[in-house]
């Protein structure tokens, strides 16, 4: 089920209603694939050549495997093509690979790549025009993250992006849109620490 409220917006060179459906439509889980696809693979092509210029024809394969395969799964089927003919030709043709062919892959890539950077952008645009209000149940939407947090529990990532989903156009959204930052950096106690602040004020609000 997609996360409500959490929008994916169509991406140059990203089937991203493929990458979607690959990811069983979790839209959360999908952003956080993409932020990895950038991080992890914008360099590949170039890592790529590096390898063919040294002649670890090995490494090069395998680079252009892994890129095929992570491109495909986030919907950027152009890569995912350039990167298919890539690997054929290293492993077919290790010694005379087309330079234009390493070329077509870098422009596409760095097109993805683009297009995957500027989604933060849209996403604080999108989650900062919200309906300006708090739900009801969001102090015990917050304490469970708090114990997801106490038990250092990765899943606290998912619950903390669920509640944001729905305060987007308040206040707290950007005090937990901080938040967020050391849950991602895995500093669960000084997320702790400041949930606990937030709960407070929250609960001294009601009262």
């Amino acid at each position: 089920v997609a996360k409500a409220g959490l929008l994916v917006p169509e991406l140059p060179g990203i089937d991203t209603k493929l990458g979607l459906f690959q990811m069983g439509g979790n839209t959360s889980l999908y952003l956080k694939l993409l932020a990895k696809f950038v991080e992890n693979q914008a360099n590949s092509i170039d890592e790529t050549q590096a390898a063919i210029d040294q002649g670890d024809i090995e490494l090069a394969v395998r680079l252009a495997h892994t890129l095929k395969g992570v491109s495909g799964a986030i919907g950027a089927t152009a890569v995912q093509e350039v990167a298919g003919r890539l690997e054929t030709e290293l492993a077919q043709h290790p010694t005379c690979v087309p330079d234009a062919l390493l070329l077509e892959g870098a422009v596409e890539l760095a097109t993805v790549v683009a297009a995957i950077q500027s989604i933060t952008v849209v996403d604080e645009v999108v989650m900062a025009a919200g309906s300006g209000e708090l739900p009801e149940d969001l102090v015990p939407q917050l304490q469970v993250l708090m114990e997801k947090l106490d038990d250092y529990d990765a899943e606290a990532a998912d619950i903390l992006q669920d509640i944001l989903n729905q305060i987007g156009g308040t206040e707290l959204y950007s005090t937990l849109r901080g938040l967020m930052k050391l849950v991602d950096a895995y500093e669960f106690e000084d997320a702790a620490e400041e949930l606990n602040t937030i709960l407070e004020q929250l609960e001294n609000a009601d009262s």
